[in-house]
């Protein structure tokens, strides 16, 4: 059984009244709850017509892939509580055979293979076409599951404590990197967001290796006097460009010797060496904890992200 690592029940993609809730799972995969789709769908959930008899239906007509078809027939099963009760169990699947089954009724509908009773669920797929990128569900359901909001919580974790340690405001700083480059260093030293949210040390150490030890002293002075911009949703969604042109060119530097190195620490740090020599009289911080990947539940981390997460509208004006 595959595990949640983020979201709930109580938070998702909201179609009108309607909440289709999202998970991300323990394996990395995304995925949206089936018998909310379905009823989004307009199926009723006690009807004993689901969504799959419907796929199979178009499957005489039209031509419709096994691996589709297994996705409806055959849905991932998560557990959402904390038992193994029956009732604790619910289906999921795949954004992109959620988008594929709502084309394919659009289609069955255009080509004649629906009856009149079978209408509605094609102005349904319309609907969700229309209402949900399609194009980005991938960080729609991080937004909707928590796991955007529990990224910036590492974030920021990093600059608050850093700044424990040497009282230095260029620090804050740190905030206005690219959620990519942190995910780089973890994969190269072999560990991810939940084990760095348990066990940031280490993680930190690297980062303070390689960025502040080895920026030169006119970027250092340049981001202890000025002060970083605040973070904010934009309705074009377009990305905020928050950081320092130098430090961006620094960090885009850093990201092409990871790539070079086959994110391989150990090379790295030899190209890093050559490459960005450390600086003089710049202060080494040397945390205890030694990295550890921990994949646990973050079950406490989505109680107390409910009180800061509303269900996302799909769309942005």
């Amino acid at each position: 059984m595959i595990r949640i690592q983020f979201g709930s029940l109580e938070s998702g993609l909201r179609i009108g009244s309607e909440i289709i809730p999202v998970f991300i799972l323990a394996n990395k995969q995304n995925v949206i709850s089936l018998n909310h789709f379905q009823k989004v769908m307009s199926f009723e959930v006690n009807s004993g017509f689901e969504l799959s008899e419907l796929v199979k239906t178009i499957y005489r007509f039209s031509s419709v892939s096994n691996e589709l078809l297994n996705s409806i027939s055959n849905p991932i099963k998560i557990n959402i509580g904390e038992s193994s009760a029956e009732d604790n169990f619910i289906e999921v699947i795949d954004p992109k055979f959620a988008l594929a089954i709502l084309k394919l009724i659009i289609q069955a509908k255009n080509e004649g293979y629906l009856n009149l009773s079978q209408l509605k669920y094609a102005n349904s797929a319309s609907t969700l076409l229309e209402k949900i990128d399609w194009a980005d569900t991938d960080k729609l359901i991080e937004e909707a599951s928590g796991y955007t909001i529990f990224k910036e919580s590492v974030i920021d974790s990093f600059a608050k404590k850093l700044y424990e340690e040497q009282n230095d405001e260029a620090f804050k700083w740190i905030r206005t990197l690219p959620n990519l480059f942190f995910e780089n260093i973890f994969e190269m030293i072999q560990t991810d967001w939940a084990a760095v949210y348990k066990n940031p040390d280490y993680s930190m150490e690297i980062i303070h290796n390689i960025l502040f030890m080895r920026i030169d002293a006119a970027l250092f002075s340049e981001m202890r006097t000025q002060i970083p911009k605040r973070r904010y949703l934009r309705k074009n969604k377009k990305e905020q460009d928050l950081e320092l042109p130098k430090l961006k060119e620094y960090r885009i530097a850093i990201e092409s010797l990871i790539k070079a190195s086959g994110y391989n620490l150990n090379i790295f740090i030899q190209l890093l060496d050559k490459t960005y020599p450390k600086q003089k009289n710049r202060t080494i911080i040397k945390f205890k904890n030694p990295p550890k990947l921990n994949t646990i539940s973050l079950s406490s981390f989505d109680k107390s992200l409910k009180i800061l997460l509303n269900v996302l509208p799909i769309k942005r004006a």
